[in-house]
């Protein structure tokens, strides 16, 4: 049987979450012999009263199935199988209905894979009776179909008889009709075969076949009339390996058939497609009132407000001036200041930046959440099954959901700030110490004290002692130190501006970069991009659960494909 087939069944169950075909149920009368199996049994089906025992003991020409007109009828399993055969089949009918069976054995070399059984009746009033022939119905390679001429149009023999053939093809049954002596006795000769073929067109309707199959007319009390002895033929030899291998392929091919027409009846394609538009409606939906709201205003608002674009690029700027001699330490002092201003112009009032943005129009973000989710969950049923998990229209899961934005929004803009702070907050090679030394301590130096004497050697044209000393003197003087301190004051207030304008040039550069390329080249740094992914993630189930079903489709298309050419082959 096609290992296959039966894993797409189990695929789409677990899919669905819906019952199985009954065929692979443990109480199914389905077929599930063994390949491999060396006997194969042949087994008289039929309701009370159809004379199976009798049949039994006219076909084999022995008393070996104990017939009665009354009481329970036959309890149990009679196999009458070759010698050979008996530890086999001990093993096989203890595993299938321990305690509950009974071998004879014959020497009939003829018959020497074959194991004819008699079984208790379909309709019985027992349930334990019915239970065991419907155990042993999943073992008969060749069921014989008899019924009586007061019950061949029962209802529930017809029933069973569908299920059976989902598992095995009708090319391996027989069908008989016995106690045929009492209606031709009564009604004349042509009776007999009215009544054949009234049965015959019923079989074929209930199986669903292009012709209606032969049935055998037989009479158990007059044994060497009417059609017992071509029965008993078609039942007394063995039947050839070639011919067994046959009717087992026949029952898979059977088998599969019916598994794929409970793939079909599962309208698998229809469920993709709608699944698929179930998914489309959600993407719109959430991506109108969840993310619209956070991307077209909420998020330009967080990237344009002062104290978080201060807050990312504060410590690039501090780590960028600590690394100046002097200029640092005017930096500290000037922090209280730039705090101040930090706080007075912040738009998100008492609320942090990121909180602002998730509560773009005053409305809770898990609000929103847990009323798109309720929506779509009224709308299209499959949600609540695909979110059972994770139901989003409650208060719990929404919040988590909004929790989980919030945790990647401050994890992005931590990342943000690392990044500025890394890529902003001024170089670390080799001569930047140098430049930064001869920008500040050698400005101290150069300026009020080395300039200025320096000047006046050259101007000099030789070297004059007292009056490179008196230059000294006047360097040193109160008023030319209070001069060049006014002056350095502004070089270090422009030195200390223009590296503050750098760090916010090159932080601009940065968030703009993060703003304009594509979301996917700088996910960990981009509001858009984590708002975009945190989207899919809530629409994650619809999606794979859309994506699934379409496999599942392609794949009942794939053994359709493979069924037809099966047959055509």
């Amino acid at each position: 049987m096609n290992s296959e087939l039966h894993n797409l069944v189990a695929d789409v169950m677990g899919e669905t979450g819906g019952d199985g075909p009954e065929l692979l149920s443990p109480d199914s009368p389905g077929l599930a012999i063994a390949q491999d199996d060396p006997i194969y049994m042949v087994g008289l089906i039929g309701g009370k009263d159809v004379g199976k025992s009798s049949l039994i003991n006219a076909l084999i020409g022995l008393p070996v199935s104990r017939t009665s007109a009354a009481g329970p009828g036959t309890e149990s399993v009679i196999a009458y199988a070759h010698r050979s055969a008996v530890d086999r089949l001990d093993q096989l009918l203890a595993r299938i209905v321990p305690g509950k069976f009974e071998i004879i054995g014959h020497d009939n070399p003829e018959l020497f894979r074959q194991v004819l059984v008699d079984l208790p009746d379909i309709d019985s009033v027992y349930a334990e009776h019915v239970e065991i022939t419907r155990r042993m119905l999943r073992h008969l390679l060749y069921p014989v179909w008899l019924q009586s001429i007061e019950k061949y149009a029962d209802l529930q023999p017809q029933q069973l008889l569908a299920r059976v053939a989902e598992g095995n093809d009708p090319e391996n049954f027989l069908f008989a009709i016995n106690k045929i002596d009492l209606l031709v006795a009564r009604e004349g000769e042509s009776a007999a075969g009215e009544l054949c073929d009234d049965y015959a067109r019923r079989v074929a309707k209930t199986l669903s076949l292009a012709h209606p199959p032969h049935v055998f007319a037989v009479s158990a009390a007059k044994p060497e009339r009417y059609d017992l002895p071509r029965l008993r033929a078609a039942l007394s030899r063995e039947k050839s390996q070639q011919d067994v291998s046959q009717a087992r392929r026949l029952a898979a091919r059977q088998h599969d058939r019916t598994l794929l027409r409970w793939l079909e009846d599962q309208q698998i394609s229809d469920r993709a497609a709608r699944a698929r538009r179930v998914f489309i409606e959600a993407d719109e939906l959430v991506r109108q009132r969840l993310l619209a709201p956070v991307m077209e205003t909420a998020l330009p608002r967080l990237l344009d407000d002062p104290a978080y674009r201060a807050a990312l690029v504060e410590p690039a700027i501090k780590r960028r001036l600590s690394r100046w001699p002097i200029v640092g330490a005017i930096n500290t002092l000037a922090a209280p200041v730039m705090a101040f201003i930090k706080k007075s112009i912040s738009s998100a009032g008492h609320m942090t930046p990121i909180d602002a943005v998730l509560q773009a129009d005053s409305t809770p973000l898990s609000h929103r959440i847990s009323t798109t989710f309720a929506h779509l969950m009224q709308t299209n049923p499959m949600v609540t099954a695909t979110y059972a998990h994770n139901k989003l229209w409650e208060e719990p899961a929404a919040l988590a959901a909004a929790a989980a934005l919030r945790n990647r929004l401050r994890t992005t803009a931590t990342a943000q700030s690392n990044a500025i702070l890394k890529q902003a907050g001024g170089r670390t090679g080799l001569f930047a110490p140098i430049v930064r030394v001869l920008l500040t301590i050698g400005a101290i130096i150069w300026f009020p004290i080395a300039q200025p004497i320096a000047a006046a050697a050259l101007h000099a044209g030789a070297l004059d002692w007292a009056a490179l000393g008196k230059q000294i003197v006047s360097v040193l003087s109160a008023g030319h130190l209070l001069q060049a301190s006014s002056f350095l004051l502004i070089w270090f207030a422009v030195l200390w501006a223009a590296l503050r304008w750098l760090a916010h040039a090159r932080a601009e550069r940065l968030i703009r970069d993060w703003t304009a390329r594509d979301h996917d080249a700088v996910s960990q740094l981009s509001f858009a991009a984590q708002l975009i992914d945190w989207a899919d993630d809530l629409l994650a189930p619809l999606e794979q659960s859309s994506r699934r079903l379409t496999e599942l489709a392609d794949r009942i298309t794939a053994a359709r494909a493979q069924s037809i050419d099966q047959r055509a082959a």
